[in-house]
């Protein structure tokens, strides 16, 4: 019997209790949003407590999401503070049931963290589709996740008072409503999250908001040139499209939070800011803004949360938080020290949450040993210092290449951790194939977790990436950008970059292993597994084509050409038409460069 995440307490009796449908359930009227989720058990009556198979009832006594579970020769009997804490113990019967049969014990279970979250970018080209989500929002459901955000920045879904923007097929207003309500019943806040300084790219992109920049010119990252992205913080219309964004976002939303966000103003000081940056600090300029806008939420009634990493690199306006705002130290990667911020956050009296990450993005089929480690770490720091919450990150950066699926592992690894630390760290493979890859006929969790494995096969350890990722991060997609330009960008930095041909060896011994055995499975996980894969395998055979000279330009590009056919096929399963060709566009570029190679 394996019931993730795992229980509290556990005692099993002898022999079985079978229940035949429709299930007779009784529940009292402060649990009515149950009947939107009995489904899950299987076909089902609303029933008189003394005709019921299974009795839903209330215990103030108990802690806030915690149950107890009984099942015995007659019954199945739960009992539960509130609402939520009804439709974990759900869960858990959902995984107990086998056609009806469900084995006979005593369970106690309540979760170790309070907030135990999930933020999914929306941001980067995909944009799911309102079954997606509905579908995460089940998945999420099942691990006993009680927070979701779809992080924003510019404008995947609409906001109320920007009618005009270029909105390309956006979360509409009236999607966005339905979600929170489906995940209401579910016990998950739908928190909105929109960036209001830094990540601005999209709004400065636009003529009418250009000028507000903190540097029109733009800013270089690693040699790579990026656009304006930052807000002009001395500019008062930058204020008021905050005000007028921040009001938009939340109009359309019930939840009692929000997510300013904040982070990675790369341009700061570096513009029109620099001379106030000078005589104020970075730090005090930044939260002069930040500020007014964490005021703007707690007026119309939402607590505020936002990113620490600002603060964690200027501490001297650690004074200068509100008490009752939500602060949010992320780290990506197995070495990140989450004890520092939980540790100054905690001695400043500051309500903090830490957020590992799935480890998805920046490497086509995630980094296992950073997603569990940052995971473990930021659990283990957020328990030893009363944080309030875990928020397990999913990005998208460079288009969103990678498929959903190699997100998955990271989300019931955090699930898991959150609601009990002491769970295993083994992943449960069988069980996911059930329950996450929705009875895969295939062993798809120990597949995707192989593949996840393939950055430790590589010569060093590179922060938020691989090194097998690179030819695609330095791809530059601008169609205005003649391609030998954008060979030369792409040439030099892989060559900053290189792959051993010990790792390639290695890594391509294990992809082509994976990619045999699932070519010719038309089950939509084992497509999208493949997609990961042969998107991995483009990237390394360019590396090794450019660094070692290997002859592998005829498979390459055969393996090119079929990619450029699939993955707009793969994405419109799961997601919108609106920032395909955005994404796809760095395929086009180094599958241009690959026609460039033949033709020389």
């Amino acid at each position: 019997m394996t019931i993730y995440p795992k229980p509290k307490w556990v005692s099993l009796s002898s022999g079985k209790l079978k229940i035949n449908e429709p299930y007779a359930i009784a529940y009292p009227d402060e649990f009515l949003l149950l009947s939107e989720v009995l489904n899950w058990l299987g076909n089902w009556v609303k029933s008189v407590e003394s005709d019921a198979h299974i009795v839903f009832k209330i215990d103030k006594s108990l802690k806030e999401e915690a149950y107890e579970l009984k099942i015995d020769d007659t019954r199945i009997s739960v009992v539960s503070r509130d609402y939520a804490g009804a439709v974990n113990a759900l869960t858990t019967l959902v995984q107990l049931n086998e056609c009806g049969v469900f084995p006979k014990l005593s369970l106690q279970d309540a979760p170790d963290i309070k907030i135990r979250g999930f933020l999914f970018d929306v941001s980067r080209d995909r944009i799911p589709t309102l079954a997606t989500f509905k579908h995460l929002v089940d998945k999420l459901t099942l691990m006993k996740y009680n927070h979701l955000e779809l992080y924003v920045e510019g404008y995947p879904i609409e906001i109320p008072g920007f009618p005009d923007l270029p909105y390309q097929t956006p979360i509409s207003i009236e999607e966005y409503r339905e979600l929170e309500v489906y995940c209401r019943s579910r016990a998950i806040d739908l928190v909105p999250n929109i960036n209001t300084f830094g990540h601005m790219t999209k709004f400065l992109a636009l003529p009418q908001y250009r000028n507000l920049a903190e540097n029109e010119s733009g800013f270089t990252m690693e040699g790579y040139p990026f656009p304006p992205s930052t807000l002009n913080p001395l500019d008062p219309a930058s204020r008021k499209l905050v005000d007028k964004i921040v009001k938009g976002m939340a109009s359309i939303s019930e939840s009692h939070h929000f997510n300013l966000n904040g982070d990675e103003p790369f341009e700061l000081s570096k513009g029109k800011s620099e001379k106030a940056c000078l005589a104020n600090g970075i730090g005090n300029v930044y939260f002069d803004f930040v500020g007014k806008t964490i005021e703007l939420l707690k007026d119309i009634g939402k607590t505020p949360m936002m990113w620490g990493d600002v603060i964690r690199n200027h501490p001297e306006i650690i004074d200068r938080i509100p008490k009752d705002v939500i602060v949010i130290d992320w780290g990506y990667d197995y070495d990140y020290d989450f004890e520092l911020g939980a540790k100054r956050f905690k001695m400043a009296n500051i309500k903090f949450m830490l957020a590992p990450g799935t480890s998805s993005w920046n490497s086509f089929t995630s980094r296992l040993l950073d997603m569990k480690a940052s995971t473990d770490n930021a659990v283990k720091m957020a328990i030893q210092y009363d944080g309030l919450g875990v928020l397990m990150t999913d990005w998208g950066d460079f288009g969103h290449p990678q498929p959903f699926v190699f997100s998955m592992p990271g989300l019931v690894y955090a699930g898991a951790k959150a609601w009990n630390h002491e769970s295993s760290t083994d992943l449960g493979d069988e069980w996911m194939d059930k329950f996450i890859y929705d009875k895969s006929n295939f062993k798809a969790a120990a597949m995707i977790t192989e593949l996840a494995s393939y950055s430790q096969m590589e010569d060093v350890h590179v922060h938020n990436t691989t090194i097998a990722f690179s030819s695609w991060i330095f791809a530059d997609p601008d169609r205005t950008h003649p391609l030998d330009f954008k060979w030369g960008i792409w040439s030099n930095a892989i060559a900053k970059r290189q792959l051993s041909q010990t790792s390639g060896t290695k890594i391509l011994k294990l992809i082509d292993s994976t990619i045999e055995t699932l070519s010719e499975n038309n089950d939509q996980i084992a497509k999208e597994i493949l997609l990961g894969a042969q998107l991995l395998k483009l990237s390394v055979n360019l590396m090794m084509m450019k660094n070692h000279d290997w002859d592998l330009l005829s498979e390459t590009l055969e393996l090119s050409t079929k990619l450029m056919e699939t993955y707009p096929k793969i994405w419109m399963k799961r997601y919108r038409l609106g920032g395909l060709e955005s994404s796809i566009s760095r395929l086009e570029v180094l599958h241009n460069f690959l026609i460039k190679w033949r033709d020389l």
